[in-house]
């Protein structure tokens, strides 16, 4: 059993999972047995009719060119290095934001030292 996630107003599968996915807006599933994960590239594949259970009663498939399927599957790896990137940035901007807040601090201590040492030295 697989869940077929495809957008609601063209009817077409996006990606099949093997579990439940995390739908967006606009988006819901279709459980099938005919399909496998993977299979979203091979075919392009449309979801006619849903029960309400969610099972597929009706789809139609049409085979991918292979070059087709070639590209789909590398858009797909692709934006998962595209999604590793963003979060390295995201924590690299969090780190660098987390030493500019030290080195802040760091300069108001070295700032409050100097005050307090012109003090003892009564100037």
């Amino acid at each position: 059993m697989v869940y077929l996630e495809y957008e609601i107003h063209s009817k077409q599968v996006v990606e099949i999972h093997s579990t439940v996915p995390v739908l967006k807006g606009g988006y819901d599933y279709a459980i099938s047995t005919i399909f496998e994960v993977g299979d979203e590239f091979a075919n392009t594949i449309f979801i006619n009719l849903v029960d309400e259970y969610k099972n597929s009663l009706s789809h139609s498939a049409i085979r991918n060119n292979p070059n087709a399927k070639r590209l789909l599957q590398e858009n797909v790896t692709l934006k998962e290095d595209v999604e590793e990137v963003a979060i390295v940035a995201a924590y690299t901007l969090e780190d660098a934001t987390a030493i500019a807040e030290t080195l802040a601090l760091a300069l108001t201590e070295i700032e409050i030292l100097k005050s307090e040492i012109a003090t003892l030295k009564g100037e």
